[in-house]
């Protein structure tokens, strides 16, 4: 098998030798359904945020995510969504906040301690947060190798 692998073992009808890319050998990167890519350790991303910094933004990670951990703290509920639609449409929607009921969002509960969600097993390439006020969460998230140009684009009713 060793013998496969070697440049001047490859021949082609003539007799000459081809590269690994003339005989058709391709080399597949990494997907998001390459499982590889979820058995070992993630690469670490960790962000605080704070009422006082802001939250307009959504935390963009840098590769697409294996899992992540929130921890939150604050005298208000918090949000979590993965889309921009989930993020707009329920923010400061009086149904949502004052019921607890984020239909499209995670409730992230008024605590005086920091409560943690634990790890949860998610591929996303962005997080949208809507902070109470007085609130901080800080977020770990194990990466993969996969560029965030390949994970699909979230939309829709089912997605939020």
């Amino acid at each position: 098998m060793a013998n496969y692998w070697r440049d001047y073992d490859r021949k082609n009808g003539a007799g000459s030798v081809q590269t690994a890319q003339q005989s058709g050998m391709r080399w597949q990167g990494p997907g998001l359904n390459y499982a590889a890519e979820y058995q070992v350790a993630g690469i670490p991303a960790v962000y605080h945020i704070t009422s006082d910094t802001g939250n307009d933004d959504p935390i963009v990670f840098p590769a697409v995510t294996q899992w992540i951990m929130i921890s939150h703290k604050g005298a208000n509920d918090s949000f979590i969504s993965f889309t921009a639609n989930a993020y707009d449409g329920d923010q400061k929607s009086d149904e949502n906040t004052t019921n607890g009921n984020a239909t499209s969002r995670f409730l992230l509960p008024r605590s005086a301690t920091v409560e943690s969600t634990g790890r949860i097993p998610i591929k996303c390439t962005k997080l949208y947060v809507d902070l109470g006020t007085s609130c901080e969460v800080s977020i770990i998230a194990g990466l993969t190798n996969i560029q965030t140009h390949q994970m699909p684009i979230l939309s829709g009713s089912a997605v939020g």
